[in-house]
């Protein structure tokens, strides 16, 4: 990486000439139009023995619970994720929220976790918990991946939710719907008032629920 932009002259001479130009999801690819150009998606690691797929079967009465994970900020759009929620839920107590990735470093970032919280107010079906490197404990206690970031690329969260076999609700932007197969759901507006749900194909051949 370089420690300052480089003139746009050097970028597309770059791309034009380059053997091999690496994109991380076709979305990308098209952007900048390499003349050798492939598309190498975000990997994820192969499962350790002790991990599970999710959340156990709800085999006996408990909660239904939706994750949020990442870094809590504008992009990531909790804010919306967690107004949304409360108005889907109403008064239903079989249902929860957890919001993973708080963290308290840059001012912009300390405003908007407030700003969550303030949302959540009293309200103990939402918790919101700081960033860990223990993401699996969460992953276990999962029955759906809420996604409603506004500007991504492949997020590696969707990866790690598909190979735990948990269900994906995601904003439908940047590389995620080349990404992604039957089990993911992809809204094409996260207004509170207005979801659409796109249905089309997916990729490969396979559909969307």
């Amino acid at each position: 990486r370089a420690p300052s932009p480089l003139p746009s002259q050097v970028v597309d001479h770059a791309l034009a000439t380059c053997s091999c130009v690496v994109s991380v999801c076709e979305a990308q690819r098209q952007l900048y139009k390499p003349t050798n150009g492939q598309v190498v998606f975000v990997g994820v690691p192969q499962p350790a023995p002790a991990w599970r797929a999710g959340a156990p079967p709800r085999s006996s009465p408990r909660q239904l619970t939706l994750l949020c994970l990442g870094i809590v900020c504008p992009r990531k759009n909790q804010l919306m994720a967690a107004e949304v929620f409360k108005e889907w839920a109403g008064s239903r107590k079989d249902v929860r929220l957890l919001i993973v990735g708080a963290r308290y470093i840059r001012k912009y970032e300390l405003e908007y976790v407030e700003k969550v919280k303030a949302v959540v107010g009293n309200d103990t079906r939402i918790e919101v918990h700081d960033v860990t490197s223990d993401v699996d404990a969460f992953y276990r206690q999962s029955d759906l991946l809420l996604f409603c970031s506004l500007n991504e690329v492949t997020p590696m969260v969707i990866a790690e939710s598909m190979m735990r076999s948990i269900p994906v609700l995601t904003t439908n932007i940047a590389g995620i719907p080349g990404a992604t197969g039957i089990r993911v759901v992809l809204i094409n507006s996260i207004e509170p008032t207005a979801h659409h749900v796109d249905h089309s194909p997916g990729p490969r051949g396979t559909s969307r629920p």
